[in-house]
């Protein structure tokens, strides 16, 4: 419905791009469309085509391949793509027909249970004419909607989920990041697009849980460790208390090796603190696992035996 149908070999080339919600969505879809052009009846009126799918849970190897050109089969069989994408909007190349479901996966962080999900919900005016725009990269191309132009027109509004991200996701992260740049008050803070007040306060309130920020919602010094970690706030504080762990063993003796201590352990299970050896030795492989993987943190950071 975007460009007028003046030339029969436009609708007739050109591969097709479907937007679909889910990455199940697109698996079914995938499946069928093979089913449909695979029967009897429907080769000898259908030209060929090879079915693609795009979501992000695919090998690099397969999302990669709607964007490659075309392979010496279909080159031979002058085959057409259709790939189903379970995506907001992407532009795939030599693409001049464009289906849109009309529907998006959208991830939403919910503050009042700490828990993030993924909602289904209907497209908003701006992404669904991104969708179309998507059919004339190339060529002149149609979009053909799975819902009404009174729909488009009238009562596709911008939803909740369409809002920002930043209205959107946990902003634990982004608070401490503001903590370290010496803004004392998140709440006061010049904020680009303002986040909801229940989605600030949970996120103070998990810094104060993790020990990052204290009664006067100060940065601690725990906390001044932790901005320096590239990852969230929770796997921070596991990492340090990982690293606090390893420390505290090495310091009761369990980093010995010799034979005669093994000896010992074996005839004394616990130590003076009621510490299984044996739970020990499985803690300590944990924690040298993670030191292994965070040996950068002493390039940015000295340990606290260095201190």
């Amino acid at each position: 419905d975007d460009d007028d149908d003046d030339d029969d070999d436009d609708n007739n080339d050109g591969d097709i791009l479907c937007f679909l919600p889910t990455e199940n969505d697109v698996e079914d879809a995938v499946a069928m469309a093979e089913t449909a052009l695979s029967a009897p009846s429907a080769r000898p009126r259908t030209k060929p085509a090879v079915c693609l799918p795009l979501h992000a849970s695919l090998p690099s190897r397969l999302r990669s391949q709607p964007f490659l050109p075309r392979t010496p089969e279909e080159l031979r069989t002058k085959s057409r793509r259709i790939v189903f994408a379970a995506e907001t909007s992407v532009a795939v190349p030599n693409a001049s027909h464009v289906v849109d479901s009309g529907f998006v996966k959208t991830p939403f962080f919910d503050p009042s249970s700490g828990c993030r999900r993924s909602v289904v919900h209907p497209v908003c005016r701006t992404d669904a004419d991104r969708r179309a725009k998507r059919a004339g990269n190339v060529r002149r191309g149609k979009c053909y909607r799975l819902y009404s132009e009174e729909y488009l027109r009238h009562s596709m509004v911008e939803t909740a989920m369409s809002a920002p991200e930043i209205r959107r996701c946990d902003l634990t992260e982004a608070i401490l990041t503001v903590k370290a740049l010496g803004v004392n008050n998140a709440l006061s803070f010049d904020w680009m697009t303002v986040p909801t007040a229940e989605a600030l306060a949970y996120g103070l309130e998990c810094l104060f849980a993790l020990g990052v920020v204290d009664e006067n919602t100060e940065l601690t010094e725990l906390g001044k460790e932790m901005v320096y970690f590239p990852t969230d706030p929770r796997t921070s504080r596991m990492i340090l208390a990982a690293l606090d762990m390893e420390s505290r063993y090495y310091e009761r003796g369990y980093g010995n090796d010799d034979d005669e201590d093994d000896d010992n352990d074996n005839d004394n299970p616990h130590d003076e603190n009621g510490i299984s050896a044996m739970t020990a030795k499985l803690i300590v492989g944990d924690i040298m696992t993670v030191a292994a993987a965070m040996q950068v943190r002493s390039l940015i950071y000295p340990p606290k035996n260095e201190r």
